[in-house]
């Protein structure tokens, strides 16, 4: 029996893969900067406007892109380390990839500076 690739998936994990390394790279560049709400809005705004573009292309479903992509940006409320959560800086990222009533969720969360 042939093996058959259902070409939507990979792309749909390809786009996926390209999403969370470039969010990781956003998240990289602002490690530095304190965990707070200038931080949080810098950030969310850099994502935003990622997502906003792969939307704007087709690579996101959904006729708004409220609809397409979710984003939220704040303090983890918890670590897995019992460090002291004030020092982490948590990101939701939820994306329809698919079909708008789809979402899958990507969660980020990195250490910032003291």
């Amino acid at each position: 029996m042939e093996e058959t690739t259902n070409w939507k998936d990979v792309e749909s994990e390809r786009l996926l893969a390209y999403i969370e390394k470039s969010i990781k790279i956003v998240l990289e560049s602002d490690a530095l900067m304190p965990n707070n709400v200038d931080t949080w809005a810098s950030v969310k705004s850099t994502i935003v406007s990622f997502l906003t573009e792969i939307w704007l292309n087709g690579g996101l479903q959904g006729a708004t892109a409220d609809v397409a992509f979710n984003v939220w940006v704040g303090p983890s409320l918890s670590t897995a380390s019992g460090a002291e959560p004030n020092n982490y800086l948590a990101v939701d990222v939820k994306v329809a990839i698919e079909r708008p009533a789809e979402y899958t969720v990507i969660t980020f969360v990195q250490e910032q500076a003291g």
